[in-house]
């Protein structure tokens, strides 16, 4: 058993999803523009590759990639990777990505003395 003494660790990463060993991977999802849907940035290769399917995920939220939007997904089949989470990070000016982060940071709030990891792939 994990006791509350194990943190959950963020660290950002610029390896692949399928390299980073985390139990969760965060990934990048700017808006649309027009009438276009949002889009996913890296990592999405590979978390598609695993069998996700983000653009069904963001639908069903109905999320448009407004910066500190985050959609959880659960990943089975992707080794150490159990979550991602499709975050937004808005026009992605240094104000966006800060809300972005923070989004991050509370989404791991849950799960802090599990011994969770979060990689940020980008």
């Amino acid at each position: 058993m994990i006791g509350p003494d194990v943190p959950t660790t963020v660290v950002v990463d610029d390896r692949s999803a399928l390299e980073v060993g985390a139990s969760a991977v965060a990934v990048p999802v700017w808006p649309g523009e027009g009438d276009a849907g949002p889009w996913v940035g890296e990592g999405a290769a590979d978390l598609h590759a695993l069998g996700v399917d983000l653009f069904g995920a963001l639908a069903r939220d109905k999320a448009s990639g407004r910066a500190g939007q985050v959609v959880s997904v659960p990943v089975s089949g992707g080794g150490a990777i159990g979550r991602a989470l499709l975050v937004g990070v808005g026009d992605g000016s240094a104000a966006m990505y800060r809300r972005a982060g923070a989004a991050v940071a509370r989404s791991a709030r849950g799960v802090v003395g599990r011994g969770c990891s979060y990689q940020v792939l980008g």
